[in-house]
C-alpha cells in the first residue's frame, strides 16, 4: 500500500452506510461514472451543435470557425491551475455541485435567444467563454474526486481500471448527446439545449450521492498560509521532477495543437464545403469519432493491466498519423467517417492511456493540480490549434491542412523514441516514481 492510500482509507470503511445519504464503497463510484455521463452527456451535445450553429447556420468563415473554438477552451489557458488549486482546498462536492447547476445557465440562454430568433456569432462566444470557464474548474475537481473514491472502496478495482471505466463512460455519453443533438434536424436546436442544460443540471444530484472526499494536508514548513501563485509554482516543480508526467503533459499538449485544432476547425469546414453540411452530417462524423473512443477504451477495459502505457500511447500517435494524412484525399461520405472511426479509436488508447498515467504518477495532496496541468495541457493546445488552423485552412484547403497534424504527430513519435525512455516506461516505474515523490520534501 502506498503513503498516499494509508492517508486516506482510514476516514471512511468500504461500503459503510452515511447519515447524509451519501454511498460508500462501489457505490461511490458508480455515482462518480453518473456524474461524468451527466457533464458528459451535455458536452456531446454541443460538440454537434457548437461547430454547426457556427460553420453551417453562421455561415463563418474559417477563420472565424477557429477563433470561436478559441472562446470554448481558450478559458482554460488562463483558469485550469486555478480550479485545480481551488479544487485542492475547498469542499469537492460542495464545488461541482454548483458547477454543474451554473452550467444549466449558458445552454438556457443559447435556447432562448434561437428561439427568439436572435441568433449571432456574439452570442456564440458569449455561450463559448461561459462553458468553457465552467469546465475549467469542473474538470479538476471532478477527477480529483477519481482515485479517492476508488482507494475508499478496498475493492480490487485498479486506479488504471478505473480511468478506463471512467474514460468508457465519458465516450459513452458523449456519443449518446451527439445522437441526441442529430435530432435538432427535426425538432430544432433550441429544445436540444434545454435536454442539455437539464442533462448537466442532474449532475449536480448525483454528486450529492458521493461521500465526503477527505483532504490530504499540505501546509507549508513555516506554518504560514500558502498563496495561490505559491501553490501553482510548487505544482509547476513537482511536475518537472516526475520525468513520466513531464512527458505525458508535453505530449497532450503537442497533440491538443495538432490533433484537435484540426478537427475543431479542419472537419467542420471540411463537411460544411464538400458534403453539404446540416446536423446530421455534423452528429455523424462526430459520432463515429467518438465510437471510436468508446471501442478503444472497451477494448482497454478488456485487456486488463496495461503493463508499457507509454508505448501505447507512441503506437497510437503513428496511427493517428496515418489515418491524418489519408484525411488529404478527396473520398465519399462514408468513407470519411469509417477514417474518423479510425483515428477516433488511436485518440481513445492515448487519451486513456495518457489520464491513467497522471492518475497513477499524482500524490494524493496535489493530485487535483496536477490533473489540472495535464488537462491544461491537452485542452490548453486545443485553442492554440484552433487559432492556427483557420489561416492553414483558407490557404490550402481543409484537405491538405491535415498534412500538419500527419507530419508534426509523426515527428513527436521520433523525438519521443530517440530522446526519452518513454517507449520502454513501465506502469510500476510509475507508482514508484509516485512514492518518490510523495516522501521527499516539495
Amino acid at each position: 500500500m502506498s503513503a498516499e492510500e494509508r492517508e486516506i482509507r482510514p476516514h471512511s470503511p468500504a461500503g459503510a452506510p452515511r447519515a447524509d445519504g451519501a454511498a460508500g464503497g462501489l457505490g461511490a463510484f458508480r455515482f462518480y461514472l453518473a456524474i461524468q455521463s451527466s457533464w458528459f452527456l451535455a458536452i456531446g451535445s454541443h460538440m454537434v451543435l457548437f461547430p454547426y450553429l457556427v460553420a453551417d447556420r453562421l455561415d463563418m468563415s474559417p477563420q472565424l470557425v477557429g477563433l470561436a473554438q478559441v472562446s470554448l477552451m481558450g478559458p482554460t489557458l488562463f483558469l485550469l491551475l486555478i480550479g485545480g488549486v481551488t479544487a485542492d482546498r475547498v469542499n469537492t462536492r460542495r464545488l461541482l455541485m454548483w458547477l454543474h447547476l451554473l452550467a444549466m445557465i449558458p445552454a438556457s440562454g443559447l435556447a432562448l435567444v434561437i428561439a427568439l430568433g436572435a441568433l449571432s456569432y456574439p452570442a456564440i462566444i458569449v455561450f463559448g467563454l461561459c462553458m468553457g470557464t465552467l469546465s475549467a474548474f469542473t474538470m479538476p475537481a471532478r477527477d480529483s474526486m477519481l482515485t479517492p473514491l476508488v482507494t475508499l472502496s478496498n475493492s480490487p478495482l485498479t486506479i488504471q481500471r478505473a480511468v478506463m471505466l471512467a474514460n468508457m463512460t465519458q465516450f459513452a455519453s458523449q456519443l449518446s448527446g451527439m445522437i441526441v443533438a442529430s435530432a435538432a434536424t427535426f425538432v430544432g436546436v433550441a429544445p436540444i439545449l434545454i435536454f442539455q442544460a437539464l442533462a448537466v443540471g442532474s449532475g449536480a444530484l448525483w454528486v450529492l450521492r458521493t461521500p465526503p472526499v477527505p483532504k490530504i494536508a499540505d501546509a507549508p514548513r513555516d506554518g504560514r498560509p500558502r498563496s495561490t501563485l505559491g501553490d501553482i509554482t510548487d505544482t509547476l516543480r513537482l511536475l518537472l521532477r516526475s520525468p513520466s508526467m513531464t512527458t505525458v503533459t508535453a505530449t497532450v499538449f503537442v497533440s491538443g495543437i495538432l490533433s484537435i485544432g484540426s478537427f475543431l476547425v479542419a472537419m467542420p469546414i471540411l463537411v460544411r464545403d464538400e458534403y453539404s453540411g446540416g446536423t446530421w452530417r455534423f452528429a455523424t462524423f462526430s459520432v463515429c469519432f467518438w465510437t471510436g473512443t468508446l471501442i478503444a477504451a472497451i477494448t482497454l477495459s478488456r485487456i486488463g493491466r496495461i503493463g508499457r502505457p507509454g508505448r501505447a500511447m507512441m503506437l497510437a500517435m503513428v496511427s493517428a498519423a496515418s489515418f491524418s494524412l489519408i484525411l488529404t484525399q478527396t473520398m465519399p461520405f462514408p468513407v470519411f467517417c469509417g477514417l474518423c472511426l479510425l483515428w477516433g479509436m488511436s485518440a481513445g488508447v492515448s487519451m486513456t492511456m495518457s489520464r491513467s498515467l497522471i492518475q497513477e504518477a499524482a500524490p494524493a495532496a496535489h493530485r487535483a493540480r496536477l490533473l489540472s496541468i495535464y488537462q491544461l495541457g491537452f485542452m490548453g493546445g486545443a485553442p492554440v490549434g484552433a487559432l492556427a488552423m483557420g489561416p492553414v485552412v483558407d490557404a490550402i484547403g481543409p484537405h491538405l491542412a491535415f498534412l500538419v497534424p500527419s507530419l508534426g504527430m509523426a515527428s513527436v513519435f521520433l523525438v519521443l523514441a530517440s530522446r526519452t525512455d518513454f517507449w520502454r516506461l513501465r506502469l510500476e516505474d510509475v507508482t514508484a516514481e509516485r512514492d518518490r515523490l510523495w516522501q521527499a520534501p516539495a
